[in-house]
């Protein structure tokens, strides 16, 4: 009879499955990081799965993919020092795979590292007028890309101006500035990451009181042929009983005499640490303008 009944098929074959996203990221511990992966061609829906490269069989704790493509690192994620102390460095695998069965991969280089650590001068001390400044503080760990900040500064006295203290973002360079007033800071340093991870760090400031003269006498008189002695006395500046180190230094910066400018003064002399003066009773008589000058270990200095 040759009777027969005709349908017609649409017969779709589409190009095998693709995949596309970054080949590598770089993370910190603790910071939840992201990178999308993006399934074209092939027959949609697609499923992904994130594996070790090295066997697909295997996956890793606290990096999953999500059913759009999206990788996700957990800020739960520890840091087992695979490729070095202090980093992690996984080849990792993406399958994705269409509706037919059709599969891609393409492998991601993950990096990650250990939480970041600060490490830099914990104790500066100076005079008022003198400015001083920290070592660059260091990073250990973390994700390249550190900027340094100051948290906060506190000071001893409950003042609240803290303008003389400032950081270099990029160094980590703590400055108390020659402005500074006498007090003491405690100031906290703070370094993050490029991906966010933070860690601080507390460096102390003394700023000693600048230095006081005491003298016995501005004027002196005396007669030729005995010697005469006067004491003077100074007190702040930095040394070793105010936080620093050394001890105040007495000098003469300069003695004038009004009858001649080119007489010998060699006669006259001070006890650099005790700051006794003395004019010997071969002084020739005139009168003299005696400068004499204290001075701390940060240089800082008074004169009278």
């Amino acid at each position: 009879m040759s009777a027969y009944r005709e349908t017609t098929l649409v017969l779709r074959v589409n190009e095998t499955v693709a995949i596309s996203g970054a080949a590598s990221i770089t993370t910190t511990e603790g910071r939840e990081t992201t990178v999308a992966f993006t399934a074209s061609k092939g027959t949609g829906p697609y499923t992904y799965q994130i594996v070790k490269s090295e066997n697909y069989a295997q996956t890793v704790s606290g990096i999953t993919i999500s059913e759009t493509g999206l990788v996700r690192i957990s800020s739960s994620y520890i840091v087992e020092s695979l490729t070095a102390t202090g980093v992690d460095t996984r080849s990792m695998t993406v399958i994705v795979t269409d509706a037919v069965g059709d599969t891609m991969t393409t492998v991601i280089t993950i990096t990650i590292n250990d939480a970041v650590l600060l490490a830099g001068d914990t104790y500066l001390v100076t005079t008022v007028t003198k400015a001083i400044s920290s070592r660059a503080f260091t990073t250990t760990y973390g994700t390249a890309g550190f900027t340094y900040s100051i948290a906060s500064v506190s000071r001893q006295s409950g003042a609240s101006d803290t303008s003389s203290i400032s950081i270099v973002s990029g160094t980590g360079v703590v400055t108390a500035s020659a402005a500074a007033p006498a007090d003491t800071y405690t100031v906290i340093v703070r370094v993050t990451d490029s991906r966010g991870d933070t860690e601080q760090a507390t460096l102390t400031i003394r700023v000693n009181e600048t230095i006081t003269f005491t003298a016995a006498t501005t004027r002196l008189t005396t007669t030729y042929s005995r010697d005469t002695t006067v004491a003077f006395a100074a007190t702040g500046g930095t040394t070793s009983s105010t936080g620093g180190s050394g001890a105040l230094t007495f000098s003469i910066t300069s003695i004038a005499r009004t009858t001649t400018t080119a007489g010998d003064t060699s006669t006259i002399t001070i006890n650099s640490a005790s700051g006794l003066l003395t004019i010997l009773g071969t002084t020739q008589h005139d009168t003299y303008t005696i400068v004499i000058r204290v001075t701390d270990s940060m240089s800082a200095y008074r004169e009278t």
